[in-house]
């Protein structure tokens, strides 16, 4: 029991092992937190591009609005006809403001994520932010097999070698329980030499 290298430096091993997994884990939190980051920007141009189109809609409906209701007051229509005009109008309205909400409230997501006091801060608070990119579907989406790109989530996912690592781990503490379940062995020995004690011969 207890004897061997391979026993004796398994608590090095493993703290290897975890030294590892803690970059493991470090790199796995920035993945989580970038693509986090990536997606709430990217919904906050989806917000943008949907409040585009409705203040789009909404200014087309206020222009229909107001031709119809001078055409009621030159006569060419009757005043009854501009209330369906006027209830279009005031619906595309309700629906910028809620889209403003909308993106206003996706911005403060994301500055929270962006910055470390988030709000707390007052020019971030009233900072805004603008997106310059655009949802843009390619023409033809790549085909990649299925194999092809579990192999690469296999390669490059942290967890993937985070798992690997835990079961070396387990594998060295089960190392130390087989160790621990052999026999002992104990040998003591001694040496004395009795010439060199007592008092000394006073004979010839």
């Amino acid at each position: 029991s207890g004897f061997g290298l391979a026993v004796n430096k398994r608590a090095y091993h493993k703290a290897k092992n975890n030294l590892k997994s803690d970059d493991l884990q470090f790199k796995n939190q920035v993945i989580t937190t970038v693509a986090s980051v990536v997606s709430l920007y990217w919904d906050l141009v989806t917000f943008d591009n949907d409040l585009k189109i409705k203040q789009q809609t909404f200014d087309l409906d206020s222009r229909l609005y107001e031709d119809n209701k001078r055409r009621a007051e030159l006569g060419a229509i009757a005043p009854i006809d501009i209330i369906q005009a006027e209830a279009d109008m005031k619906a595309a309205q309700q629906d910028v403001i809620t889209e403003e909400s909308q993106v206003l409230q996706q911005e403060m997501i994301l500055k929270n994520y962006l910055t470390r006091g988030g709000l707390d801060n007052p020019l971030v608070a009233v900072a805004r932010i603008v997106p310059t990119d655009h949802i843009e579907v390619p023409e033809q989406e790549p085909v990649i097999p299925v194999q092809d790109l579990m192999a690469a989530a296999l390669l490059n996912r942290p967890e993937i070698e985070q798992n690997a690592i835990t079961l070396e781990n387990a594998r060295l503490d089960l190392l130390g329980v087989k160790n621990n379940l052999l026999p002992t062995l104990s040998a003591t020995s001694s040496f004395s030499n009795a010439g060199q004690g007592g008092a000394i011969s006073t004979t010839p």
